[in-house]
């Protein structure tokens, strides 16, 4: 069953990175025109079990911002964002480049979302059960991203978090996707009203 949900995976998005191909190539020339630094975005995250990997995004900060930044969250409007950033941010683009980390069996479609090795080590002395968050692969979206935000407090998402990676399974996958599809719309549509 786990080598049939792989390969599927990795057909999805496949498929996925076809059809997105125009977006995705915008996007990149956009970042290359405006910023004239590459526009794919490799960062340290935590995984699975702890394991540190390379997650893939485009590039919506300005180079150098993360160690910069250090252990905090970003928000809406931050000067360590990018102006075309802030926009592929809101409408999740940025995140795109993920696919590769889903082909690369790093991460699945859905599950916790991998964080930085900072903010690893800070949670894991101070929340218990922190380690659980990692205990299945990192996911491009999960409960805690459709049931919160960005900016929800750590706890909530962790609580989210350990219930999926106890209670998956196919309809809570469907659900969560459906949100997702959801989420996104409403977004493109926010952001469509605003320009």
């Amino acid at each position: 069953m786990r080598v049939i949900k792989r390969i599927l995976q990795i057909i999805v998005a496949i498929i996925i990175i076809v059809i997105i191909s125009p977006i995705f190539l915008l996007a990149m020339l956009l970042i290359v025109l405006t910023s004239r630094h590459s526009p794919i975005y490799k960062g340290k995250r935590v995984g699975e079990n702890g394991k540190i990997f390379f997650m893939y995004k485009l590039r919506t900060l300005r180079v150098g911002a993360e160690s910069e930044i250090k252990a905090r969250l970003l928000k809406e409007g931050d000067p360590y964002i990018t102006p075309i950033g802030g926009v592929l941010r809101k409408l999740k683009i940025d995140e795109l480049p993920q696919l590769l980390n889903v082909i690369k069996g790093e991460m699945n479609f859905i599950g916790p979302r991998p964080i930085r090795p900072i903010f690893y080590d800070y949670f894991l002395e101070s929340l218990p059960h922190f380690r659980d968050k990692f205990t299945i692969k990192p996911g491009l979206t999960g409960l805690a991203q459709v049931m919160g935000d960005y900016q929800t407090p750590v706890i909530e998402k962790l609580r989210y978090e350990i219930f999926y990676n106890t209670h998956k399974n196919l309809f809570l996958d469907m659900k969560i996707i459906l949100l997702t599809i959801k989420l996104l719309t409403e977004n493109l549509f926010a952001r469509g009203k605003k320009l």
